[in-house]
Order: structure tokens, then C-alpha cells, then sequence
């Protein structure tokens, strides 16, 4: 039992991740081969989840190295956009109902918008 609740945990995680990996690896400024050479998997596997087109979908342990990837570029790299976007799209989720989610997900990304409007304007 308890067993199957961890499994179907991680599998909600991977797919999170999966539907978000775009996103996340932009605002890394990230392209596909980078990421893929971070996380030992050909560009063609990383586009393959970004646009849910894999047969074979992302495992747990290729969930942990990209977050592993993402957690280093967010400490090492003071990325703090990147920090609040994972909190936003992949950590946030856990603890929230369908409709929290979805409210809290337009607050941020109206905040986020308004961020990187700031930025590009900076630039």
C-alpha cells in the first residue's frame, strides 16, 4: 500500500516536471543539447519531453538528475527567477487542491510576467 501511494507520488512529480521542462529550461537559459549533455541524454530525448512525444517518458532517476541540475543553477548561479518559477511549477502543486493550483499559478505567473517585462525593459 504505502508503496504504491510513493509510486504514484513520483510519477505525479515526473509528469509535473515533464509538462513544465520547456519553461523551466528557457528561463534557465538552457538549450535542449545543454541540458541534455547535463543530464547524459541525446538533445532528441529532452525534445521528445518537452513536446510528450516519447514513447519511453521520463523516469524518476532522470527526474532527480534535471532537478539535481536546476536546484545547482538556482544556488550556484543566484538564478532566483528560476528558484521562484520551480517553487511555482513543481514544488508548489504538492500541498494544494486542483483549484488552488490553478489560482495560485496566475498569480505568479502575473507576478513573473511582470518581472521579466521589467527585465527585457532593463535589457
Amino acid at each position: 500500500m504505502i508503496f504504491n501511494e510513493i509510486k504514484e507520488e513520483r510519477e505525479k512529480k515526473v509528469k509535473i516536471l515533464q509538462k513544465n521542462l520547456k519553461n523551466i529550461r528557457k528561463i534557465a537559459g538552457w538549450s535542449m543539447q545543454q541540458l541534455a549533455d547535463q543530464i547524459g541524454v541525446t538533445k532528441q530525448t529532452v525534445s521528445n519531453w518537452e513536446n510528450e512525444n516519447n514513447p519511453t517518458p521520463m523516469n524518476f532517476t532522470q527526474y532527480i538528475a534535471i532537478r539535481a541540475v536546476i536546484d545547482c543553477e538556482v544556488k550556484e548561479n543566484k538564478n532566483e527567477l528560476l528558484g521562484e518559477v520551480v517553487t511555482l511549477l513543481l514544488d508548489t502543486s504538492d500541498g494544494l487542491n486542483e483549484e488552488e493550483y490553478k489560482k495560485l499559478k496566475y498569480e505568479k505567473r502575473k507576478e513573473f510576467l511582470e518581472r521579466l517585462n521589467e527585465i527585457i525593459i532593463k535589457l
